[in-house]
């Protein structure tokens, strides 16, 4: 829906576009349906991630290295290589170059 019809800003009514897909969509081009399929698909980007994940990476950006305790913790980021593990006892992380 257009904002002019909703009158409010809030998080189920809401996404950010880029200016030619909020052209599009105020076309006619992308339809209601797509939009939802689109903000679902983000919604799931953006859960890939726990907090913990996430705060391990936010301090990996200030400090060079971390070291955590249990693989299925960090399992995400471990996977999609954002991180690297540099010893064989613990998890000492390092982020990827």
């Amino acid at each position: 829906m257009n904002r002019e019809a909703i009158k409010k800003h809030e998080y189920h009514n809401l996404i950010a576009l880029c200016p030619n897909c909020h052209t599009r969509y105020d076309n006619g081009e992308i339809d209601m349906k797509s939009m939802r399929v689109y903000k679902n698909k983000l919604i799931f980007l953006s859960d890939r991630y726990s907090n913990y994940e996430l705060n391990v990476l936010h301090y990996l950006n200030k400090q060079n290295k971390v070291i955590v305790y249990g693989h299925l913790s960090i399992k995400n980021i471990l996977d999609d290589g954002l991180v690297e593990n540099v010893h064989n006892i613990c998890f000492l992380l390092t982020m990827m170059a």
